[in-house]
């Protein structure tokens, strides 16, 4: 029996497809999908090793992922073949994961940890992990409330509107104006990427909407907000909807968005809007100098 653990700063198609096989078994197994950033494997930077895989003579069974967005802190998510757990391989591949951590002076680690998964509060306590946030994945499945709705106008932003998306997504969700403004300058170069400015009958630019599109037809809405002195006006409805109409007539079969447990407004909205809840995720702080030190919680 031949063992190896491969580290790559570059997935190859390949690979992916590989990997997308062990996720789809796990998922089978154990009821919830391991979550990955698609759309930010492809531009991986070569200098830096953040996919790791384990094979056993020639087959993949074990795969973990780090997802970079600061300087100081990392998205962790794993997964092992069911029929290969409870072998040290998700600890051989963390390993390696630290190592690459340790020499990017990366202090802190974020656990992407599925809800209802082998690994849960108990075993994030004992890495002295900090509970941060829960989100759910939701996917278009039903037609919408049938409710009267204000007009709204969409307008495709460009880059000089990249100020006026920057504040109003500072505001909304209450960021760093900078990093908003780099997040979707950034986003503004990707050929995959959409924002639109929404204004009302009687005043310009009361919000925006963001979408991604990914593979398989798959489109992903996201950073969506209206200024709060509009909000509880249907304003929110009525561009989902329209953006949803339009996404469907362009092709585009999958809708996809991720929103935050304990926003209860948003939940209601995409509800409203023939979205369900299909996924659901518990992320938790890990300092990185605590996790060799704690084998045992695994």
């Amino acid at each position: 029996m031949i063992k190896q653990i491969t580290k790559l700063s570059k997935l190859q198609k390949t690979d992916i497809r590989h990997i997308k096989r062990l996720i789809d078994i796990c998922k089978d197994q154990d009821g919830y999908r391991m979550k990955v950033y698609w759309h930010i494997i492809p531009q991986r930077l070569t200098q830096e090793f953040n996919d790791f895989l384990y094979f056993i003579d020639g087959n993949l069974i074990g795969y973990l992922a780090l997802f970079s967005f600061n300087m100081t802190e990392v998205e962790l998510t794993a997964c092992v073949h069911p029929k290969y757990r409870r072998q040290g391989i998700f600890k051989k591949m963390l390993s390696e994961a630290l190592l690459e951590m340790r020499q990017r002076h990366i202090p802190n680690c974020l656990w992407m940890c599925p809800q209802n998964s082998v690994i849960g509060e108990e075993q994030m306590k004992a890495l002295h992990a900090k509970y941060t946030f829960s989100q759910v994945e939701m996917i278009a499945k039903h037609p919408p409330m049938q409710k009267s709705k204000p007009v709204v106008i969409l307008r495709e932003a460009n880059k000089a509107d990249l100020p006026l998306l920057s504040q109003l997504g500072a505001t909304a969700f209450n960021a760093s104006l900078t990093e908003t403004y780099t997040r979707f300058s950034e986003n503004m170069n990707e050929k995959n990427r959409i924002a639109w400015l929404v204004s009302s009958e009687h005043e310009e630019n009361i919000g925006k909407i963001h979408v991604r599109f990914d593979d398989h037809q798959t489109a992903f809405i996201h950073d969506l907000c209206i200024q709060s002195k509009l909000q509880g006006r249907g304003y929110g409805f009525a561009m989902i909807i329209q953006v949803m109409e339009m996404l469907y007539k362009k092709g585009w079969k999958r809708l996809v968005l991720d929103v935050e447990c304990d926003n209860k407004g948003a939940l209601k909205l995409y509800e409203q809007c023939g979205f369900e809840v299909t996924d659901g995720y518990d992320f938790w702080r890990v300092p990185t100098k605590h996790m060799l030190e704690k084998w045992h919680a695994f």
